[in-house]
């Protein structure tokens, strides 16, 4: 674990020889980020980018990721522990020294086979997620009816096993320079006791010898979980094939998921109802809209209004908005609403993460949390953050319902919806 830093201390680091994180870049991006979050994902890309064996002082880490010492300590600790650095630490007379070494990160394959790695993923973005990566990162079967034609190695090469056998003390070497991924080690919990989870289960339900093949697995998810014998117990009598009485390792692994996911926080509701909407002078088209965002969690609303758009949803948008939904005391009705404007009525390509999070910021100071009030709030919101140095000398102006422009002069703009799209944007949310 790190230790406390100073602005003081001086850093170095260590890539790996031959190795290039760009290739991993995706695998970073999808699988790793949302498990070790954005200041740790910002921080390895940072060491990344450094001069390798070059000292650097501490502080050059908290100006070029503008925050604190303790966010820097945090994050050194979420990547450590996932085995993506390891830290050496060297004191001297006058100050301390560390030396970061940078790993690779597993493949896509290695990732989703690995417990921890798969729980830690499932628990950060959900089944549903998981499953659209592992489609992505992993290949599909071939399909039945093709053959294998392609050209074997002794047919395109002419290799002679005398030279590899020259050449072996130089192989040997090369085997030796190419470093091993670490793999992810936890600590025993001394209070679990496998053989006492066995003799509690109940054998008229689950078949024993299908728990002891996934012993380690099932001691996995206890040590990342702290898991009690008795609530295991429970956990996998529910995770058996009624048929056959088999446990199910994956069924179990997201229950478990499910249970200790990080609770989303509790948000103000508004009161504002269709009547209300109507007298505020809300457009039909506007109010339909108010009705899909009320429903609907945040990533299926997004992902319906990119698809309404021929569009889909980026890497980069799903995290901004699993950031909003966890951080954010409004409601998610509010958060589709602004993605929305953003989106739709400003043309935003890609939703805007500093501006999204910008918005949602002052509306939650302010306390707007009405869909209505949040509506008319936001040409205001967007033209002080645009015009923030004349913003101190305007007056207070009293802001009447405003519709789009596009909405307003009869035309639409290029990236916003005609009525059958958004239609079909009804009945997208609507299942």
């Amino acid at each position: 674990m790190s230790k406390p830093l100073n602005p003081t201390d001086t850093f170095m680091v260590v890539r790996p020889k031959n190795q290039c994180l760009s290739a991993h870049g995706d695998v970073i991006t999808s699988l790793y980020l949302p498990i070790i979050g954005v200041d740790a994902y910002t921080l390895l890309m940072v060491l990344w980018e450094e001069e390798p064996r070059l000292p650097q002082p501490i502080s050059l880490l908290t100006t070029t990721l503008n925050v604190n010492i303790g966010d820097i300590v945090k994050a050194f600790e979420r990547l450590e522990g996932i085995g993506l650095i390891q830290t050496y630490e060297r004191m001297d007379t006058t100050q301390r020294a560390f030396l970061y070494v940078l790993n690779m990160p597993s493949d896509a394959n290695s990732f989703f086979k690995d417990d921890i790695l798969s729980t830690l993923l499932l628990d950060a973005v959900g089944e549903e997620r998981v499953a659209i990566l592992q489609q992505r990162f992993v290949a599909s079967p071939v399909p039945q009816g093709y053959q294998n034609i392609s050209a074997k190695f002794q047919e395109s090469y002419l290799f002679d096993s005398q030279t590899m056998d020259r050449n072996q003390r130089a192989i040997q070497t090369l085997k030796e320079n190419v470093p091993n991924n670490p793999k992810i080690q936890l600590q025993d919990d001394d209070q679990f006791n496998f053989e006492a989870l066995i003799r509690s289960l109940n054998t008229q339900i689950v078949d024993l010898e299908s728990v002891r093949a996934s012993k380690e697995s099932i001691k996995t998810l206890q040590r990342l979980y702290h898991i009690s014998v008795l609530e295991m117990k429970e956990r996998i009598e529910q995770s058996v094939n009624l048929m056959d009485g088999k446990f199910e390792y994956k069924t179990l692994q997201k229950n478990i998921s499910r249970a200790y996911r990080k609770p989303v926080p509790e948000r103000s509701i508004g009161k504002e109802t269709v009547q209300d909407w109507q007298k505020m002078g809300f457009s039909k088209q506007i109010i339909e809209i108010f009705q899909l965002a009320i429903n609907h969690s945040p990533y299926d609303f997004l992902s319906a209004i990119k698809q309404g758009l021929n569009g889909q949803v980026t890497a980069q948008e799903f995290y901004t908005v699993r950031n909003a939904v966890e951080k954010s005391p409004l409601s998610t009705s509010v958060l589709n609403i602004v993605m929305y404007y953003l989106i739709v009525v400003q043309q935003n390509m890609e939703l805007p993460q500093t501006i999204f999070d910008t918005l949602l910021d002052q509306l939650s100071q302010k306390g707007i949390i009405e869909m209505g009030a949040v509506w008319k709030a936001l040409p205001t919101l967007i033209d002080m953050k645009r015009n923030k140095a004349k913003s101190t000398n305007r007056t207070k102006q009293t802001k009447k319902v405003v519709n789009p422009e596009w909405e307003e002069k009869g035309s639409q703009p290029t990236n916003t919806m005609d009525e059958e799209s958004l239609k079909a944007l009804t009945k997208k949310l609507q299942g």
